[in-house]
C-alpha cells in the first residue's frame, strides 16, 4: 500500500477517522447529507435529489473497503437508505 513517499494504509485510516468524526457530526441531520462546512465551520448539506448526495455515502463504503473498520459500517447503511430511494432519478 505506499508509492513513493505515501503509505496509503495509514492515509485511510486518517480518512476514516476524519469520516467517522463527520458522521458523529452531522448523525442527526434527516434532511440532509453532508455537501461541506460554511466558512463558519456550520454544516452545509444538500438535499437527497442534488446529484451529490450519495458522495458520502459512497466515501464511508470506500473507507470501509480500504480498511475494514466495521465501526463506519453501520453510518455507511445510513447514508446509503438515505438516498436509495433516488436510485432510479434521471432528472
Amino acid at each position: 500500500y505506499s508509492y513513493g513517499q505515501i503509505n496509503y494504509e495509514i492515509e485511510f485510516k486518517n480518512a476514516t477517522s476524519q469520516l467517522l468524526q463527520a458522521c458523529k457530526a452531522y448523525n442527526d441531520t434527516v434532511n440532509a447529507f453532508p455537501r461541506g462546512n460554511n466558512p463558519d465551520g456550520t454544516f452545509r448539506g444538500t438535499h437527497r435529489v442534488d446529484w451529490t448526495s450519495g458522495f458520502f455515502a459512497g466515501n464511508l463504503w470506500y473507507a470501509y473497503e480500504a480498511t475494514g473498520n466495521k465501526e463506519i459500517l453501520p453510518y455507511a447503511k445510513k447514508w446509503t437508505y438515505g438516498v436509495w430511494q433516488e436510485q432510479y432519478t434521471t432528472n
